[in-house]
């Protein structure tokens, strides 16, 4: 449940989507019902790519929004949690002196970890808001204009996760700089050919 409900804190305070209270007890109930139900139902890569499937549906018509904010309420909070993900694994495996296979296996090594990124992403929504950002742009572009954007999103976070999975697999072998500078400079490429 908490994992849904920091996902929506995350892409709302992006997005600036107005939601009910109603709406919102609704999104992460549901969500995580079908996320438990697929993770004991699915094998792994497969109940990821049809969770987020699910997620995309629920969002677009529990909110009733557009399908490009759905899109971006999905790949949005994907993007961060790989990052932050990727940044603070080798460090939080040095500090408790664990392999990554220990880290994500183990439950209190898992639970640690997942506190601590939904600690970063509670941060960076209370930046968002305090900053005001917001991303305008979206219901502004034409039709034509969307496409490439969903297409490029889809290209940019399969390719994140690509990075993400080497960057994991050689987590060990590779010295922590090369993995962030790796993953740091392919979002910077993705960003930039999503602005330009």
């Amino acid at each position: 449940f908490l994992d849904h409900a920091v996902t929506l804190l995350l892409f709302t305070s992006i997005l600036k989507i107005e939601l009910s209270k109603k709406q919102k007890l609704i999104y992460i109930f549901l969500s995580s019902i079908v996320s438990l139900l697929l993770r004991y139902t699915l094998p792994d890569p497969i109940n990821i790519f049809v969770n987020y499937i699910f997620q995309f549906l629920e969002i677009h018509f529990i909110f009733k929004i557009d399908v490009l904010k759905s899109i971006f309420a999905i790949v949005i909070p994907a993007i961060l949690y790989i990052l932050i993900e990727s940044l603070l694994l080798k460090p939080f495996t040095l500090i408790f002196n664990i392999s990554t296979q220990k880290a994500t296996s183990i439950p209190i090594y898992r639970l640690s970890f997942a506190f601590v990124i939904y600690i970063f992403i509670t941060i960076i929504c209370l930046l968002i808001k305090h900053l005001d950002l917001k991303i305008l742009f979206i219901d502004e572009l034409s039709k034509k204009n969307k496409l490439i954007l969903i297409f490029t999103f889809i290209l940019g976070l399969i390719s994140l996760g690509i990075q993400l999975y080497i960057s994991t697999f050689y987590l060990n072998v590779l010295p922590l700089f090369i993995c962030i500078f790796s993953f740091i400079f392919l979002l910077a490429y993705f960003s930039v050919s999503i602005y330009t």
